[in-house]
């Protein structure tokens, strides 16, 4: 529930989608995934999503807050919320 419900995780297709939708009580959450034999970590907040890479040999198609980005070992990914511009 977690995976899918709270980061709003959605892996069908090419792409790996985030849709993150936190409890207003949580501050953040940090997990480390394996998806399709790929490592990532994640960390979301309210104010934003943040991708690694952490075992992988190819980049990653990323979806998240409607924006689409390559992911790779040389290049984290640190996207917004439409509401914010700022991340800590």
């Amino acid at each position: 529930a977690l995976l899918f419900g709270f980061l709003g995780l959605d892996t069908r297709g090419e792409t790996i989608s985030f849709e993150p939708n936190l409890p207003s009580h949580w501050n953040r959450v940090e997990l480390t995934l394996s998806i399709r034999g790929d490592i990532i970590k994640v960390t979301v907040t309210h104010r934003a999503i943040k991708i690694e890479l952490l075992d992988g040999e190819k980049p990653l198609s990323i979806v998240a807050f409607n924006k689409v980005e390559l992911l790779s070992k040389e290049r984290k990914i640190v996207l917004l919320t439409s509401e914010d511009n700022s991340y800590k």
